[in-house]
C-alpha cells in the first residue's frame, strides 16, 4: 500500500491498486530541446493538443512532449536584444525503430510548421544508449 496526499491538505489518499502498461524498448530514441518566442505559444499549444487528442495523428507511443513557459533573465535578453523576454521552451523525446522511421515522424508531426521561428534549438540528441 501507498499513502499519498489527497485534494485537501489533511484528506490523504490510499493507493492500493495501480497497472502499468510496459512497452518494447524502441531502437532509436531521440531528445530536443527548443526555445521559441512567446507569440508562438498558440501555435505550439494546438500542436500539443492534436497530439494529445489524437487529431494530428496517433504519436501515443512514438512521442513524449514537455511545454514550458519562461522568461530570459533580463541582461541575457538586453544582450541578446530580445524585446520579450517570454519564451516557449519545448521538449521532445520520440521513439522510433528507424533513423527514416524518426524523420516521417517528425516531419509529419510539425507539419508546415516545422521549426521555424526557434530561436535555440539543443539538437536531437540521441539517448538510445540509455
Amino acid at each position: 500500500m501507498w499513502l499519498a496526499r489527497g485534494s485537501a491538505s489533511m484528506f490523504p489518499g490510499v493507493v492500493v491498486e495501480f497497472k502499468v502498461l510496459l512497452h518494447p524498448k524502441p531502437a532509436l530514441i531521440r531528445s530536443r530541446t527548443s526555445f521559441f518566442p512567446v507569440d508562438r505559444y498558440p501555435l505550439i499549444v494546438r500542436k500539443f493538443h492534436e497530439h494529445a487528442t489524437g487529431a494530428g495523428g496517433n504519436y501515443s507511443d512514438k512521442l513524449e512532449l514537455t511545454l514550458n513557459l519562461a522568461s530570459t533573465p533580463p541582461p541575457l535578453a538586453e544582450a541578446a536584444g530580445i524585446k520579450d523576454p517570454k519564451l516557449v521552451m519545448v521538449i521532445e523525446t520520440w521513439m522510433a525503430e528507424s533513423e527514416d522511421e524518426f524523420q516521417q515522424l517528425t516531419k509529419r508531426f510539425w507539419g508546415d510548421m516545422a521549426m521555424d521561428g526557434d530561436l535555440a534549438s539543443l539538437a536531437l540528441l540521441p539517448l538510445s544508449s540509455l
